[in-house]
């Protein structure tokens, strides 16, 4: 499969929440976490997560999630962005703290 019919084929994410607003007890599937390299401030991981409905979350930071890929967690976070990643919609949360 070529990537766009992938893209095509795959659920409609859509953006959840309001920026700023604090969210709580999301479920959420560890997708995939990527090593971004270190910077001034130590490691940056980004972490693509997914819920029931096929909406894409990510949260960069520098703690990576003990989690392993494919795992169900339970995440609080609050909206830093909604952005388009390669035709994606793409909740952004900052200050996420896994329960």
């Amino acid at each position: 499969l070529a990537k766009k019919e992938k893209i095509e084929n795959a659920p409609k994410s859509n953006f959840i929440g309001e920026v700023k607003e604090r969210l709580r007890g999301l479920e959420l599937t560890i997708v995939k976490i990527i090593y971004l390299g270190s910077g001034n401030f130590g490691p940056s991981f980004l972490h693509l997560m997914e819920d029931a409905d096929g909406n894409v979350f990510s949260w960069i930071t520098g703690n990576k999630i003990e989690e392993a890929e494919g795992t169900q967690i339970k995440l609080d976070g609050t909206v830093k962005a909604h952005k388009d990643y390669n035709g994606v919609n793409q909740t952004v949360f900052t200050r996420a703290k896994v329960k």
